[in-house]
C-alpha cells in the first residue's frame, strides 16, 4: 500500500536548545525541548545585482553575488513555568535566587548577556538546522483578558549550518509543562490593580547591534552582537471610566508598574517596572459605544532597585 509522501509539518517540529559554553560553540551533552507556538529563525542571504558598465553584454545583466548573511528571527513561546528559566536567562543573564523555604528568583535586565545553541529539527523529512551563537534580543508580551498566555523572543545568531540525518541533541530533557492563562493576570500601578484593562503589550529591547568585519570570511556572517542601551515600553488599553489615568499622567510623576500571574501553591510571578512615566492619554470616541483608552508607558533605570526591569518568581 502506497503511503503518503513525507513533507514537513509544523506539528512535528522538534526545537532544542542549550546554553554554550564558549560564545559561538556548539553545546554539546542533552539539550532541552522546547514547547513553541512558531520559531521563524533562518539564515537569510540575498543575491544582489552588480549593475557594471561596459563589459561588453549590453543591457545584459551580469550575475548577482551573495551578499552578507543575516540570521534573525522570532520564537512564539507559551509563557509557562517548565520553560521560562530557560527564556528569561537567555534574555537577560543569570538569575539571583534567595530565601530558602520560599525562594525567589530574579532576573535584572541590562547584565550581560549568555548565548545558546538551538536545533530546529523537522522529523517528518529527517533535517536539522543548527544556531550557533544566538542571543535572545527581544521580548514581547501581549496582555489580553482569555487564552494562553504567550511571548514572543526576537533572536539572533551567528551561524547556522545543516545537520545530516542526525539530532545535535542527544537525548532531550523535557520540563513539566506549567501553562498561564491571561484570564488569571494581573496588572498593577503603584501596587494596585489597574481596573477595566481589556489589552496591552509589553515590551523590552537589548538592542542588539550587528557587528560585521573585514575577516576573511566568505560566508557573509556577522562578527558578532553588541548590547545597546534598554528599551523599555508598555501599552494599556482600558475602557474608559475616569479620568484618573490622565491626572497620572499629567503630574509627570514615576509610577511602578507589574503584570502578574499567580502559581500554584500561591506563588507569583512578576513583570516589574519600579521606574516608568505615563504619557498623557487621549480619549478618543469612534461611536456610540463603550470608549477605549490607550495608556502609553515609558521605563527608565530605578536607582532604588538598581535596575529599569526585573522578573521574579516565587517557589519552592
Amino acid at each position: 500500500m502506497a503511503l503518503i509522501p513525507a513533507r514537513a509539518r509544523g506539528t512535528r517540529l522538534q526545537l532544542l536548545a542549550k546554553a554554550e559554553t564558549t560564545v559561538g560553540t556548539k553545546a554539546t551533552g542533552a539539550y532541552a525541548q522546547l514547547p513553541c507556538y512558531s520559531f521563524d529563525m533562518s539564515a537569510q542571504q540575498p543575491q544582489v545585482e552588480d549593475p557594471v558598465l561596459s563589459y561588453g553584454i549590453g543591457r545584459n545583466p551580469m550575475d548577482p553575488f551573495p551578499d552578507a548573511l543575516t540570521l534573525k528571527g522570532n520564537a512564539k513561546v507559551p509563557l509557562e513555568t517548565g520553560n521560562i528559566d530557560f527564556w528569561l536567562t537567555l534574555l537577560f543573564g543569570t538569575k539571583v535566587t534567595t530565601g530558602t523555604t520560599t525562594k525567589t528568583d530574579t532576573w535584572t535586565a541590562g547584565g550581560a548577556l549568555p548565548s545558546a545553541t538551538f536545533e530546529k529539527g523537522l522529523l517528518d523529512t529527517v533535517d536539522f538546522y543548527e544556531f550557533d551563537g544566538v542571543f535572545a534580543d527581544t521580548l514581547g508580551i501581549d496582555i489580553a483578558p482569555s487564552g494562553t498566555a504567550t511571548m514572543t523572543v526576537g533572536l539572533a545568531a551567528l551561524t547556522q549550518q545543516p545537520v545530516a540525518n542526525a539530532s545535535i541533541g542527544g537525548t532531550p530533557t523535557r520540563a513539566t509543562y506549567g501553562r498561564l492563562l491571561n484570564k488569571s493576570a494581573s496588572v498593577l500601578l503603584d501596587s494596585t490593580a489597574v481596573a477595566n484593562v481589556t489589552g496591552g503589550t509589553l515590551s523590552i529591547s537589548n538592542n542588539l547591534e550587528e557587528v560585521r568585519t573585514v575577516r576573511g570570511d566568505t560566508t557573509g556572517a556577522p562578527a558578532g552582537y553588541d548590547a545597546g542601551e534598554l528599551k523599555l515600553d508598555g501599552k494599556l488599553s482600558l475602557r474608559y471610566d475616569s479620568r484618573s489615568m490622565t491626572t497620572a499622567a499629567l503630574a509627570n510623576a514615576p509610577h511602578t508598574l507589574s503584570l502578574q500571574w499567580p502559581l500554584t501553591g500561591g506563588y507569583l510571578l512578576s513583570f516589574n517596572f519600579p521606574r516608568c512615566f505615563i504619557e498623557t492619554p487621549s480619549v478618543p470616541i469612534a461611536g456610540p459605544g463603550g470608549i477605549e483608552q490607550t495608556i502609553n508607558i515609558k521605563a527608565a533605570y530605578d536607582a532604588t532597585a538598581a535596575a529599569a526591569f526585573t522578573v521574579t518568581m516565587t517557589h519552592t
